[in-house]
């Protein structure tokens, strides 16, 4: 795990909307950009999203936060999804 991985996820643009839409999907919908901005450090330094983003810089994807491939719409919501209904994965 790499705080520099951790620092550049957290601050990218894509990944940050794709977790507001995750939220927003499930049930932020009122304001779905304070939630994410709330809870972004928590997702982008889970081991499993970090390790992914971390692999997708080093093999040269050019948007790692933002290619379903590199951290998927699934990894993204089992993080989400027990913060909002506060159950565990």
């Amino acid at each position: 795990m790499s705080y520099t991985s951790i620092s550049q996820c957290a601050a990218d643009t894509a990944f940050f909307q794709r977790v507001q839409a995750c939220a927003a999907q499930e049930g932020e919908g009122s304001n779905p950009g304070a939630w994410a901005s709330t809870h972004i450090w928590m997702i982008a330094s889970d081991p499993e999203i970090e390790a992914s983003y971390a692999y997708a810089v080093e093999t040269g994807n050019p948007d790692p936060g933002g290619d379903p491939s590199a951290i998927t719409d699934a990894q993204i919501l089992a993080k989400v999804q027990p913060m909002i209904h506060g159950s565990t994965p």
